[in-house]
């Protein structure tokens, strides 16, 4: 694993033609949950170091490295293997769908996020939940819509994928670790929001905690008795609710050319509650920034977090939330968010 995450990019000729017999031998076959996670991080560092000699390599049956990770992946994610064993299978399955695109995944990449979608569905640790999300978090930043369309027609059970996946995860997202993973999550979210598919709309997932009134002491087998309640939220409003706590209200530096004055956010907060309808701009998505895929991708590329690529998340809120402010169908979401968030977004402006 240190070797391939160390090394050179590309790889040496002859590393993955040298190792990966090895390393896909102990995936498919180890019961070893720490050694299957050090081999998975080790697949994933290769194949993000060199994609080309990875899918140029076929193994002893004729399989290609392309295919010789998903029946890996497909292993991980199956019942077999605990959470704690499959805890970096995520990166593993993000890594191969941004290497290898879609054309080359073709009909494969269905049944890929098929079995991650369920393999989330049942996740309860919080690495392997955050490493599954990041499957779909990284293809929103490629293409949301696409995302939903998928997760909408997919049958997890007796819900749709979209309900499934969404609440999974909106209900983690605060949970997320690593700078890089925290701001692919967040322009991944901006990005679903931006879409104003109804659909969203009609998936309900849990707000704010909604506060005992009781004065009893709240001992423990009380607690189990009375789990927390909480409201129920279209996951839109959940969206914006997480981007807002994202925003860090002591660190972030005023001189962000980009931030609309508050006058704007006071406009918002005063539109009429049923000036409900979405503006469907498609142009939108990239906020005037005229960033490319490949420029986003770097944005969560690297492994090691800075304090300076930190605030370029940070500016970037301000951008979107500024943006949303002078959109006539925010002042509906902005009435709906608690004061303390209200005025949160005042005092970024």
């Amino acid at each position: 694993s240190d070797l391939a995450k160390n090394g050179p990019s590309p790889l040496p000729q002859g590393f993955i033609v040298t190792i990966m017999p090895k390393l896909t031998r102990l995936l498919l076959e180890s019961p070893d949950e720490e050694l299957l996670k050090s081999a998975t991080s080790g697949t994933r560092y290769m194949l993000e170091k060199d994609p080309e000699q990875m899918f140029n390599w076929a193994n002893h049956d004729g399989k290609s490295g392309l295919e010789v990770i998903l029946v890996i992946i497909d292993r991980l994610l199956g019942p077999s293997v605990d959470d704690n064993a499959a805890g970096e299978v995520g990166g593993l399955a993000a890594a191969l769908v941004e290497k290898a695109g879609f054309d080359r995944l073709g009909p494969y990449l269905a049944q890929l996020l098929s079995a991650v979608a369920h393999r989330l569905s049942t996740a309860t640790q919080t690495q392997v939940i955050q490493s599954l999300i990041l499957v779909f978090a990284r293809l929103s930043l490629l293409s949301a819509r696409e995302v939903v369309d998928f997760l909408a027609q997919l049958a997890i059970g007796e819900e749709s994928g979209l309900q499934v996946v969404l609440t999974k995860w909106l209900e983690n997202s605060i949970n997320f670790a690593g700078y890089d993973e925290i701001r692919q999550n967040i322009i991944a979210l901006s990005r679903l929001y931006d879409l104003h598919d109804p659909r969203l709309d009609t998936v309900q997932v849990k707000g704010d905690m909604i506060m005992p009134t009781s004065t009893r002491i709240m001992t423990r087998s009380r607690a189990r008795a009375n789990p927390d309640q909480y409201t129920i939220i279209p996951a839109p409003l959940k969206i914006v609710k997480i981007l807002v706590d994202e925003l860090l209200a002591n660190n972030v530096s005023r001189s962000v050319e980009t931030l609309a004055p508050a006058s704007e956010l006071e406009k918002a907060e005063s539109v009429g509650s049923g000036d409900s309808d979405w503006e469907d701009d498609d142009g939108f998505l990239d906020l005037g920034t005229g960033m490319t895929k490949e420029a986003l991708m770097g944005m969560v590329a690297d492994d090691m977090p800075s304090r300076s690529r930190d605030d370029e998340t940070q500016g970037y809120l301000l951008q979107w939330f500024a943006t949303k402010a002078q959109e006539d169908g925010f002042g509906q979401v902005f009435g709906q968010l608690t004061a303390s968030e209200q005025e949160k977004l005042r005092s970024m402006a």
